[in-house]
């Protein structure tokens, strides 16, 4: 697996393009290779693929492993160093936010679905009240 040198895109010039993430055949560059199945991510740009992503799956199914293969990508990218993908297409990117994981609390009746449903509200209250399209009745 060889790693290649990131392509940043120009927002005014690739007008299509904006806010476009496209990492094909990348791969966790800590998981051994042949251990490691290649994945390929597309998240914005003009192929109408959507801006961000819900990742849901089975416990021990890859979901954090692709997370972090994504974030380093990006990270790596942006300081200059060649991206863990048979190719990387992006814009330029401010911050990486991500949510892994959640605890529990079995023991007070809050299970780890209750914890990552009420995470998720929290998040979504907090979206909408920075936007202006919920209030807070009195």
């Amino acid at each position: 697996m060889f790693t290649q040198r990131p392509v940043f895109l120009d927002d005014a010039r690739d007008g299509a393009a904006a806010n476009r993430l496209a990492l094909t055949g990348s791969w966790h560059p800590l998981v051994p290779a042949p251990a490691f199945v290649r994945n390929d991510v597309v998240l914005g740009g003009a192929d109408d693929a959507p801006g961000c992503m819900l990742l849901t799956g089975p416990n021990m199914g890859g979901k954090s492993t692709l997370l972090r293969q994504v974030a380093l990508a990006v990270i790596t990218a942006h300081i200059g160093c060649r991206v863990p993908a048979s190719t990387c297409e992006l814009n330029v990117v401010d911050s990486v936010y991500c949510r892994v994981g959640a605890g529990d609390g079995i023991q007070s009746g809050v299970s780890t679905f209750l914890a990552e449903m009420s995470d998720v509200a929290a998040m979504v209250s907090l979206f909408l009240l920075s936007y202006g399209q919920l209030e807070i009745g009195n």
